[in-house]
């Protein structure tokens, strides 16, 4: 082979080898290439999912001309902008924005340069749902590749915002908490100051003047309306004090509501006739008297809703308490409907917003000399939301309030205190209002017969028609306002088969008067049933003077003679009570704690008719005594235990009666509830 073909050879292989070379490199290349794409691929699609399960939106777009170089898909998740609309048109989603001061998508190529950062906060609307959600926007603008960029995160802070915002008002509620203490702790620092100058004071006047009856009588007086002022505004605070520990429960027994009423009534009645105002308990819409309920928290709920209509309504106002039954879909439960309204000075649409929170209570001028503690109106609430009721206000200032309450009461069907079937004769009725509504729905609910007149004169005209007949015995009920001629009233008295009993409010009118001996009863407006049934009983056995109740001490006859035990560590408290009873001819023993009183009880000949037990007592306390009582085999109708107690949460009263006592008592006790007590059991 010449040297020529040698060469083109050599050549030949050499251009292969260089094809076969380039193929591999192409090939190789081709491969890198591949691997390039994929591993892009697998990036988007690892973007694409980690940018869904966020709640944020990654935005890109050129700074030039504001092209949209990346949305993330889920723009039409989180705010139901479609994501083909935005790729068109970033400032789409200004159109979203609920608010005018934030920087816009349209905005943003003339507003960040390069190198800077902008951040905002901004609300927008999901176009699909409507729903509002808060957004917090980071933009920041970069060069890449000699092309200016606008990266935009928009990261969704509405849990977060709200959390904020919940934990603001809760701040905002702590601190208004904090500060209407504040004021209520200054307000209590005067409230019970005020009582308790009033007692020391007029005790030191009355210390002075000991020879002076009359003025004795009357700084005692004083001090006693002083003191229960007193007791009000502290069990005022252990009741709120009860409610925010948790402690606060109702206690459901059987209660008659014309009963709790009539004590409400007897309560308030001074201070109505100080300012001589109108006053009317209407209950003639009440079917049910009896029912099952917290009595102790029902008498604080009215009272507080009465007193405070009293305190805020000036003399010669007018207050209005009417309660309704209502039969529910519950069987055995009806909805009473207390409304207590007045035409007082009332109240701002401010106050009233906010009238149930504890500690508040409204500073005006016109108020700034009202006694109390601002608690009331709360633990009245508290009172009616544990009962399962509800509460709703109407007030105008200068035009009065009317309180509207509604209570889920079990009524009692049977009751042996709404009977009256001692008297067989007829029931003659002349009254108007609401004291004819009331002693209509008395009667009609004591089951006795009755006849209603609009006159004096034609009631008179039917009395002496069945007086000649000799029909039978007649109770007449008078209204005091409808007696126009004290001649027409001699004569109905005049008869002996004639009993007057005579509703009103002036009783000087009948004090030392000729007709005022033959009037067998004189019922205080507004009439309730139980009292109306007293007077009828009173009526019917008005020839045996042992039965008249018309005397105030009468009903207490049956206690004479009875001997009790009080069991108290405190001397003071039992020589309290020693004298309180000492005008009704009973015996009182000592003992200064729960041993020496279950000694007394051993070795005591005749044995003891009722003990008063007090609670907490040094050796050994009036929980265990009661039970060891019990188990020497005194029950509860043999020797009936009371308890005197200075506990007033519900937890501690309740406990008392599961220790095996009949009833409680709290400390301080008013010698008229003490001897009602002591009646009940010892009759």
């Amino acid at each position: 082979m010449n040297p020529d073909d040698i060469t083109v050879l050599l050549i030949i292989c050499l251009v292969v080898l260089l094809c076969m070379k380039g193929i591999l490199v192409i090939s190789s290349i081709r491969k890198t290439l591949k691997e390039k794409n994929e591993e892009i691929k697998l990036r988007d699609e690892l973007f694409a999912v980690i940018a869904n399960s966020v709640n944020d939106i990654f935005i890109m777009t050129e700074k030039q001309y504001n092209n949209v170089s990346y949305i993330s898909p889920n723009i039409e998740t989180i705010l139901g902008i479609s994501h083909k609309e935005a790729c068109r048109d970033v400032s789409v989603i200004d159109k979203a924005a609920t608010e005018d001061n934030s920087l816009r998508f349209s905005q943003l190529p003339n507003n960040i340069k390069v190198g800077e950062r902008s951040e905002w906060n901004c609300e927008y609307i999901n176009q699909y749902t409507g729903r509002l959600k808060w957004f917090h926007v980071t933009v920041l603008c970069k060069s890449i590749k000699g092309k200016e960029y606008n990266i935009t995160v928009m990261s969704e802070r509405t849990q977060e915002r709200n959390n904020e915002l919940v934990l603001k008002d809760e701040i905002d509620c702590a601190e208004r908490a904090n500060k209407a203490k504040s004021v209520f702790l200054s307000n209590m620092s005067h409230d019970i100051r005020t009582p308790l100058n009033a007692i020391i004071g007029y005790t030191t006047i009355a210390s002075e003047c000991i020879d002076k009856k009359e003025k004795v009588s009357e700084y005692l007086s004083k001090i006693l309306s002083s003191g229960k002022l007193l007791l009000r505004l502290i069990n005022d605070i252990l009741d709120m004090s009860s409610i925010e520990s948790g402690k606060f429960s109702l206690n459901e027994t059987e209660v008659d509501l014309s009963e709790v009423l009539h004590g409400i009534k007897t309560i308030v009645f001074g201070e109505i006739l100080r300012k001589n105002l109108e006053f009317d308990i209407d209950i003639s819409g009440i079917k049910y008297e009896q029912v099952y309920c917290d009595r102790m928290r029902l008498e604080q709920l009215l009272l507080n809703l009465i007193t405070n209509a009293v305190k805020f309504t000036h003399e010669n106002g007018k207050i209005s308490v009417v309660i309704t039954e209502h039969e529910t879909d519950d069987k055995g439960v009806s909805d009473y409907v207390i409304i207590v309204s007045d035409n007082g000075i009332g109240m701002s649409e401010s106050f009233v917003n906010k009238m149930f929170e504890p500690f508040e209570r409204e500073r005006t001028s016109t108020v700034s000399k009202t006694e109390g503690t601002g608690l009331g109106l709360a633990i009245s609430k508290k009172i009616i939301d544990m009962a399962g009721g509800k509460i709703n206000v109407r007030s105008k200032q200068g035009e009065g309030s009317k309180l509207t309450a509604h209570l889920p009461f079990r009524t009692i069907e049977a009751s042996k205190k709404a009977a009256f079937n001692d008297f067989d004769g007829i029931v003659s009725v002349l009254c108007k209002g609401v004291s004819r509504r009331n002693t209509v729905s008395a009667l009609t609910k004591l089951g006795q017969e009755f006849e209603s007149f609009d006159s004096l004169d034609d009631l008179y005209k039917s009395i002496c028609d069945k007086i000649s007949k000799a029909d039978s015995r007649i109770i007449a009920v008078i209204d005091a306002d409808e007696i126009y001629d004290d001649d027409i009233l001699q004569k109905i008295l005049d008869n002996e088969e004639v009993s007057v009993i005579i509703i009103g409010n002036d009783f000087t009118k009948y004090k030392d008067n000729h007709i005022s001996d033959r009037i067998i009863e004189i019922c205080e407006k507004p009439v309730l049933t139980n009292e109306l049934r007293d007077a009828l009983i009173c009526a019917v056995r008005k020839g045996d003077a042992e039965h008249n109740i018309a005397s105030v001490n009468s009903g207490y006859d049956a206690l004479r003679g009875k001997r009790i035990l009080i069991a108290d560590d405190s001397i003071i408290n039992c020589e309290i009570v020693k004298i309180m009873l000492s005008n009704y001819d009973i015996t009182v023993d000592m003992a200064e704690n729960g041993n020496e009183a279950i000694e007394a009880i051993r070795s005591g000949e005749p044995c003891y008719d009722l003990v008063l037990m007090d609670i907490e007592m040094p050796v050994m306390d009036g929980c265990e005594c009661a039970r060891i009582i019990r188990d020497m085999g005194f029950d509860s109708e043999k020797l009936p235990i009371i308890a005197l107690t200075a506990n007033v949460f519900s937890e501690d009263l309740i406990s008392t009666v599961e220790n095996g006592m009949n009833e409680y008592m709290t400390k301080p006790f008013d010698i008229n509830d003490l001897l009602k007590v002591l009646n009940k059991f010892l009759k």
